[in-house]
């Protein structure tokens, strides 16, 4: 199997969710049964692989912080707060931020 990139995987999985949506709103319609099928599909595309994406340093997500990336940015934030999920979001900025000043910090002094 290919190794997708943070960005890379959070768009095809965007991608795939608008998908089902709109299937959903053609065949069901009603929330009562779009909702729980919507919520399925984001605990597998988005929830169970978010943290270790964010957290693999491999993944993109850290190069993205770095070169201010902000449209990609915006668009996992998206995903992840469709999936109620934005802590893991705000948890790699926040280590990210930490990080950055601290290599900004150790320049200044040095």
């Amino acid at each position: 199997m290919m190794q997708l990139s943070t960005p890379e995987y959070f768009e095809k999985a965007k991608n795939y969710i608008e998908v089902e949506e709109k299937t959903a709103d053609h065949f069901y319609g009603l929330t009562i049964t779009k909702d729980p099928i919507i919520r399925n599909i984001l605990e597998v595309l988005v929830v169970e692989k978010a943290e270790g994406l964010l957290k693999n340093n491999k993944s993109g997500f850290t190069k993205m912080m770095k070169e201010r990336d902000i449209p990609n940015l915006i668009k996992i934030f998206a995903l992840l707060k469709k999936a109620n999920i934005v802590k893991a979001f705000f948890k790699e900025f926040q280590n990210f931020i930490q990080s950055d000043g601290e290599q900004i910090l150790n320049k200044i002094s040095s």
